[in-house]
């Protein structure tokens, strides 16, 4: 397959599963064409552009200033790159809008990987277009479920999650680790990092010698500094700002549970599945999640991980202290390795995502 992706940014830092799929797919043999719409200019000209072209865009653009916004960078995708077989969109935004109408001009289909925030907060724009789209995936049960409430039927929508490469995420056998729990993500308010710093704060208390650490960064950077010093507790929380992947692997490997303490926002928005989430479960980390979005899809309590109802400080508190004394961890870790053996295999899953988008251009065709 001949295959033009868009994504919003360039290999984006919290948009790691996006490069490992691309690169799974380039692996198999397939011809891409990545475009980065950060990188790509907006010079917007009414000389350049014929009677069709401009039909086109403005129909498509459900807004006149979206479409004069942004057919600077239709034009240049348009004049620059050649026809290929299929335009596939990353997130219903700006992307699948420049997908959706690059579709039409071409006359070739549209697919769409649609995520997270994008699903349960979606943006008019990104989801009309990605509503007329050839193909659309989602990663997780709970995404699906969701979309199809837009759609009303599940015509044209596949569920196929994310994938690790196992052979850089073996199985980690230690059952010596340092006395610490560790967060790792964006700085936002999605992640629940507020409800993570109380609970550390009443869970260290009673186990003085462990610490908290923070990798990543994000809009929230600030005030998560100002409430550590707030509950008295720099000493013990060390935030680490953006990590790269093998630091983030040996903080993983290092820790005694990885805590992922998500909510969900007023606006609707939440995780599906955290890739972190899989990554700890592959390495042999136990996991304290919540109950939120795609999480309990992987990680059954007691079983596979551990799970607490979202905004509860105290329970997320108790669980901490539960995890350190359980009993039968490491059967709870061979579990949860387990789950991403049978479930997150790329080589399993990049299959089933090529089939998808093969059945879209034969269909087309």
């Amino acid at each position: 397959m001949n295959i033009l992706v868009i994504t919003e940014k360039n290999e984006a830092p919290s948009e790691l599963f996006i490069k490992r799929e691309l690169d799974a797919l380039k692996s198999s043999g397939h011809k891409l064409t990545v475009i980065a719409l950060d990188n790509i200019p907006n010079h917007f000209s009414l000389n350049v552009m014929s009677k069709d072209f401009f039909k086109i865009i403005f129909y498509h653009s459900y807004s006149f200033s979206r479409a004069i916004k942004n057919s600077g960078k239709i034009l240049h995708i348009f004049n620059q790159y050649s026809k290929p077989d299929l335009i596939y969109a990353h997130f219903a935004s700006i992307t699948s809008f420049l997908g959706h109408a690059l579709s039409k001009l071409w006359n070739i289909p549209f697919a769409v990987s649609m995520h997270a925030n994008d699903i349960f907060s979606p943006k008019k724009i990104g989801l009309t277009s990605s509503l007329n789209a050839n193909g659309i995936t989602v990663c997780s049960q709970v995404g699906f479920r969701a979309l199809k409430k837009y759609t009303g039927t599940e015509q044209n929508v596949v569920m196929i999650h994310h994938g690790l490469d196992l052979t850089l995420f073996p199985y980690l056998n230690r059952k010596a680790r340092k006395k610490q729990i560790l967060f790792a993500g964006r700085l936002c308010k999605k992640k629940g990092l507020t409800d993570l710093l109380y609970a550390f704060a009443d869970f260290q208390e009673r186990n003085k010698e462990y610490k908290l650490i923070i990798c990543g960064s994000g809009n929230l950077k600030f005030k998560l500094h100002k409430l550590t010093i707030d509950l008295g507790m720099f000493k013990n929380v060390e935030f680490r700002g953006f990590v790269s992947q093998y630091e983030l692997m040996q903080a993983i490997g290092e820790s005694e549970i990885l805590c992922h303490p998500s909510i969900i926002e007023k606006n609707g928005d939440r995780d599906g599945i955290p890739n972190i989430i899989l990554e700890a479960m592959a390495l042999g980390t136990p996991v304290l999640g919540t109950t939120v979005g795609g999480i309990p899809e992987v990680i059954i309590d007691n079983y596979s991980g551990f799970l607490v109802e979202p905004n509860s400080p105290k329970e997320l508190s108790t669980r901490m202290d539960d995890i350190i004394k359980y009993n039968n961890i490491e059967q709870v870790k061979l579990n949860a390795r387990n789950i991403i053996v049978g479930n997150f295999d790329i080589n399993d899953n990049i299959k089933l995502l090529e089939n998808f988008l093969q059945e879209i251009i034969n269909g087309i065709s």
